[in-house]
């Protein structure tokens, strides 16, 4: 999951750019709206319609960038619960590795295995494969 999460932080920050006016679309636009100026000069120069960005392509970009961002929002949960479901597995292995009566032992390790049924650690696990998925089907979305 983090070498995904770095290739959508990598799509991210290129199409963030498209938020903004490409500075050579600008420069060109007003070049040549100067130069319709110069042979007629009773046409004015818009400088609203020059630097306001076009609002199909800002659309587009909104929501290309929503779904990068769900995406990675979806895939930094699921390695953050993965890593809390591996720390939880670390600590009950040496939680019911500890040396002391068969009975004190048992009780210990249904005590923890009671808790992890009543956090619902069980669901948790099994969807993470769901949500990783979920992740992926968005990148796809944005890539189409």
């Amino acid at each position: 999951m983090a070498l995904f999460s770095g290739i959508l932080t990598a799509f991210i920050v290129q199409t963030s750019r498209d938020f903004r006016p490409h500075p050579e679309d600008v420069t060109n636009q007003l070049i040549i709206a100067i130069y319709r100026h110069q042979l007629d000069p009773s046409t004015p120069i818009d400088f609203n319609k020059i630097l306001k960005p076009d609002d199909r392509k800002f659309k587009r970009t909104v929501f290309l960038n929503s779904l990068l961002y769900t995406s990675l929002a979806i895939s930094v949960a699921v390695g953050a619960v993965a890593m809390a479901a591996k720390l939880w597995i670390i600590r009950y292995k040496h939680q019911v590795n500890t040396s002391g009566p068969p009975h004190l032992r048992a009780r210990r390790r249904q005590e923890v295995y009671d808790g992890s049924v009543t956090w619902g650690l069980e669901r948790c696990i099994e969807g993470l494969p769901v949500m990783a998925l979920i992740s992926e089907i968005l990148f796809a979305l944005f890539i189409l």
